[in-house]
């Protein structure tokens, strides 16, 4: 299932990828779209998904993702990102071959590609002290990115409707249910992001919003202890010296996650999307 809004070329080559599955397993492709404006619903039309069509104005992600799962049909729901690839034609089947033996919520892992955003290809994106935390509650990291789940299962603990983070809202809301995500690490997906300054900024604010409505908390001090990272600021010089780094905010991003984060957390009022902002 996708939720799209002007998918472009990477839900095409998403596309592309599913309906090249080797699979036993029958499955149907469903796309809620936004109002899309380029030819998302058109490539979806004529490659056989079944298309919902959404007001932009009633779009968000946690209710939205709701609303395409009461759609659905299969007994298992299978969430990408309009932007994630799978990696390999036996993607689906290694993702959802875990539920014959009993699983309930399988998430599966997401590779950047050579030409993404230096630490989200890198690795050291998600440095700060919140989503390390989390990640000490939580080893797994629910993302509904990558990401399959029983439908009863979702229909007894179903998103919240908040615009940000419904994946970690819904982990905690699966844990206090008795329910627990397991990994399959050979069933990834391509998710790449390029930012520039403004939507770099937008996207690390919008997180901080999330996070707040995960009820995590980040305070002045963790950002200020965040911001002298020792660690991070010797990646980023050392990506600087060997040409890995090219651009000012990929070299700040040390400084600029935390002050975004901080005020996603205590300041913002309503998720704004980083490509209309671009």
């Amino acid at each position: 299932m996708y939720l799209t809004k002007n998918g472009g070329d990477d839900f095409r080559r998403s596309l592309e990828a599913i309906f090249a599955q080797h699979s036993d397993v029958p499955f149907e492709v469903l796309v809620v779209d936004s109002g899309s404006v380029d030819r998302t619903v058109e490539l979806a039309s004529i490659r056989g998904a079944r298309v919902v069509r959404l007001a932009p104005n009633s779009f968000n992600y946690g209710a939205t993702k709701n609303l395409a799962a009461q759609q659905a049909k299969g007994k298992i729901l299978v969430f990408l990102s309009q932007d994630n690839i799978p990696a390999s034609d036996e993607w689906l089947t290694l993702l959802v071959e875990p539920f014959s033996a009993g699983a309930k919520v399988v998430q599966g892992p997401a590779l950047s590609e050579s030409h993404g955003f230096y630490w989200w290809r890198c690795g050291g994106f998600f440095f700060t002290s919140e989503t390390r935390r989390w990640l000490q509650k939580f080893p797994v990291g629910l993302s509904s990115c990558n990401l399959a789940i029983r439908k009863d299962i979702l229909q007894l603990v179903p998103f919240r409707a908040v615009p940000m983070n419904e994946d970690k809202v819904l982990q905690r809301d699966l844990r206090a249910a008795g329910f627990e995500a397991m990994v399959v690490p050979n069933a990834p997906v391509l998710h790449t992001h390029v930012y520039g300054p403004r939507d770099l900024a937008l996207r690390l604010e919008n997180e901080g919003l999330g996070w707040r409505y995960a009820d995590v908390q980040y305070s002045l001090l963790d950002a200020f202890f965040d911001i002298l990272s020792p660690r991070m600021w010797g990646r980023a010089w050392s990506g600087l010296l060997n040409g890995e780094i090219r651009r000012v905010h990929e070299f700040l991003f040390p400084l600029l996650r935390p002050l975004m984060v901080y005020k996603g957390v205590h300041f913002t009022k309503i998720y704004r999307w980083e490509r209309e902002a671009s």
